[in-house]
């Protein structure tokens, strides 16, 4: 609830009678109003009818009270007295000590009186500068400062202001400047370690960042967690990236280790047992509504149905980053430690389900189909050879057909490869070649030649099966994938088949005996040699099994560099 600092940099300018009146005014309108009393001289509750003699207060307590609410006194009509009440210089001096070098305890004794609904404060500073002003700075929502025109008066200004009114722009000018000097700096800073290489200098430049950005969030007021954040979110724009995830991720596994640990430790299981029936409740209303919103976003965005399903229920947990924020808060003084043990009990519940959740939707939801607008299904087709497959392999294997002037029919059942096959000028229909009644629709039983290279392995397998066993007449060209699969091509009766990197190991082996020194006539009868010991050793091999023929290997056990 709002917060008002009556200060003024010296005594005797109507500071408390200003707080005063201002109390009386907004009772008036029907708020709810505490009166709250910091300056020793105690005379603040004089206003509302509290005798001289009613010693009454909560500065002589503060330290063993934590929660001060329990000295408030009741004025009538709408308006409530905390008065500074009767101490002794030590207790004086104690609670200034604890104002000074204690972040938590203004924040703890007034907690509940600040969250109180409707309660409008107004707080009677001392004058000057002084430790109950430094503290309440960061708590205030709006100052007030009486002034005579005195050069004592205004003097003292700044110190009382503590830049509560530059603070808005301080912080925002930190944001900018964090946001420009990752744009422009990152990329040459990096760029000007990789000329001295060095993993360990990146990783430290990177930790330097995180850190550099942190402490400039800081002095601009805020908080380190953003500028942390704001870094991850520019190295990530950085053309270093790639190289930056790989440095650090032997460090992500124990830090995030670390990380979970501490908000394991921080859980209070009491906490949890006694609210249980709270996050029985928070934890479904709480992913249900991220769902509908991940999903309606989605959906805005163009997403189909499925597609928007899926990313509700990927996302549908809480993220690491409120562990963060509850913490800040927690320490703000925002929410009590009560209410952030409930809620991050309830984020890392969110998290547990997720994970069941998914294998829930995988189970029931069915499996999106592809779009097939615009392409044409594989029916009544005439060619003298039949593609099945049009990926890098198949694009590739038309190319001389075409040149030769034979008929082409091409079948892919990949929607996404079809179209881009359309946009370069090829005509590709859509067909699982898995599937005889396809194979017929395509003319697999008219064709000339058959040649089956979708990228799959198994497909091409089936593919080489159903082909020899439906259409024995028509020749079956096949791809296969390592030499393993060449021999299971070999027993499923195909009649060639050629291993996809083959040709160009080869051909990759010959450039470079070139390079070596070898004369181009040395390097043709090398590899001669090479492609007829491996004739010979997939021979050996299709009767032996794979272990067959590996005396033709050459080895380089027994060799040593001259």
């Amino acid at each position: 609830m709002p917060l008002i600092c009556v200060c003024s940099p010296k005594g005797g300018v109507g500071k408390t009678t200003l707080a005063a009146n201002l109390a009386y005014s907004l009772a008036r309108t029907g708020s709810k109003v505490l009166a709250l009393d910091f300056d020793v001289q105690n005379a603040l509750r004089l206003h509302f009818g509290v005798p001289l003699n009613d010693e009454r207060g909560y500065v002589a307590k503060a330290l063993e009270l934590h929660d001060w609410s329990q000295c408030v006194l009741s004025a009538g009509s709408n308006i409530f007295v905390l008065p500074y009440g009767e101490v002794s210089e030590a207790q004086r001096q104690a609670f200034d000590e604890q104002l000074t070098h204690n972040d938590h305890f203004l924040q703890r004794g007034l907690s509940a009186l600040l969250n109180y609904p409707g309660l409008i404060t107004i707080a009677d500073m001392p004058p000057g500068p002084s430790p109950a002003l430094k503290a309440l700075t960061g708590l205030a929502d709006l100052h007030l400062i009486p002034l005579l025109a005195d050069t004592a008066s205004m003097s003292t200004l700044a110190h009382v202001e503590k830049q509560r009114l530059t603070g808005a722009a301080i912080g925002i000018g930190s944001i900018a400047a964090l946001i420009v000097g990752g744009l422009y700096l990152l990329n040459p800073f990096f760029s000007l370690l990789a000329r001295f290489g060095g993993r360990e200098v990146m990783t430290a430049a990177a930790l330097l960042v995180v850190l550099g950005s942190a402490l400039l969030m800081q002095a601009g007021g805020l908080s380190m967690a953003m500028g942390a954040f704001l870094a991850g979110v520019l190295l990530s724009e950085s053309t270093f990236r790639h190289q930056l995830e790989a440095d650090v991720e032997p460090f992500r596994g124990l830090l995030l280790g670390l990380f979970f640990l501490g908000v394991g430790m921080a859980l209070n299981l009491t906490t949890i047992a006694e609210n249980w029936l709270l996050i029985v409740i928070c934890v479904p209303a709480y992913m249900i509504l991220k769902m509908l919103v991940i999903y309606c976003v989605a959906r805005i965005w163009k997403a189909n149905k499925a597609e928007a399903l899926e990313r509700a229920v990927l996302m549908a947990q809480g993220g690491e980053f409120a562990f963060v924020l509850y913490a800040a808060a927690a320490g703000a003084g925002v929410i009590t430690q009560q209410d952030r043990a409930v809620l991050t009990a309830i984020v890392i519940v969110s998290m547990v389900l997720t994970p069941l959740l998914i294998i829930l939707h995988d189970r029931l939801v069915p499996k999106a189909q592809p779009s097939l607008d615009g392409i044409e299904a594989a029916r009544d087709l005439h060619a003298q050879a039949l593609i099945i497959g049009f990926g890098r392999m198949g694009q590739v294997i038309s190319q001389p057909l075409l040149a030769r002037g034979y008929s082409l029919s091409v079948i892919e059942k990949d929607p996404q490869m079809i179209r881009d096959a359309d946009e370069f000028g090829f005509k590709v229909w859509y067909g699982d070649g898995t599937r005889l009644d396809v194979l017929r629709a395509a003319g697999a039983e008219n064709a000339s030649i058959i040649i089956a290279v979708p990228d799959d392995k198994e497909a091409v397998n089936r593919i080489t099966e159903l082909a020899k066993a439906e259409f024995p007449m028509v020749p079956v060209l096949a791809r296969a994938f390592d030499r393993e699969h060449a021999l299971e091509l070999v027993q499923h009766g195909v009649d060639y088949q050629m291993r996809e990197t083959l040709q160009s190991a080869i051909a990759m082996g010959r450039e470079a005996l070139i390079r070596l020194g070898d004369d181009d006539e040395v390097a043709d009868e090398v590899m001669a040699d090479i492609r007829n010991r491996d004739a010979e050793r997939f021979e050996l091999e299709c009767v032996g099994g794979l272990s067959a023929g590996v005396a033709l290997i050459l080895s380089n056990r027994n060799t040593s560099p001259d």
